[in-house]
């Protein structure tokens, strides 16, 4: 999560510093397609019944429905649509077993949590190489578990191994911001916030590349 952080305001710094006379004078960075590799701090890293082992590693597309729709006099036409996926992955322990397993039973029980969601942005360019967005995103998070076995205290005091339990799906609708400086026409990097109002499993604060097609 430091790393993170330091990378940000790394970027932001990296920006004002090259602001200038870079204002922009129209839309030109969501048309065509866009693939993205993004690190992250894990969603569920302030849930007191997961621990993280990894950050989280997401994948995500976007294809540009619409762009330069909003004329104005310091930006050109500017604005645009986006319509993408993302997918999540994040390795994570549960704690709740082990605080409730009986004394002396070795417990080892972790999560494979994957993400999948729809997301869609609209888009405005205040410089000629920052592409600022803000959408929202809909999916599910499926849980999967690792262990060997887990503890499961409604089930006549009992291990079980993990294939008996059941997977996990939970529904996922958030919203999502950040932006992206692009170096040139096909490669960009920048800093994206999500926030998960069902689950709380998608990645907070990510660091992410940009690839235009």
């Amino acid at each position: 999560m430091k790393k993170v952080i330091a990378f940000a305001l790394a970027a932001m710094s990296f920006l004002s510093a090259n602001a200038g006379n870079q204002r922009a004078t129209g839309m030109t960075m969501v048309d065509g397609f866009k693939l993205g590799v993004g690190i992250g701090a894990p969603g569920w890293s302030n849930n007191a019944d997961h621990r993280a082992v990894m950050p989280m590693l997401t994948v995500d597309g976007a294809v540009g429905l619409a762009s330069g729709f909003i004329n104005t006099s310091k930006f050109g036409n500017n604005g645009g649509i986006d319509l993408g996926f993302q997918y999540g992955i994040c390795g994570y322990n549960d704690l709740w077993w082990e605080r409730h397993a009986p004394a002396g039973m070795n417990v080892n029980c972790g999560l494979m949590e994957h993400l999948i969601v729809v997301r869609s942005a609209f888009h405005f360019q205040f410089l000629k190489k920052l592409d600022t967005y803000m959408g929202f995103d809909g999916g599910v998070a499926l849980s999967i578990p690792t262990g060997d076995d887990y503890y499961d205290p409604c089930a006549n005091h009992h291990a079980y191994r993990k294939d008996a339990w059941e997977n996990h799906v939970n529904g996922v609708f958030g919203m999502y911001a950040g932006g992206t400086w692009y170096f040139n026409d096909a490669i960009g990097a920048g800093i994206e916030w999500e926030g998960d109002w069902l689950d709380h499993a998608t990645p907070g604060i990510s660091a992410k590349f940009q690839f235009r097609f």
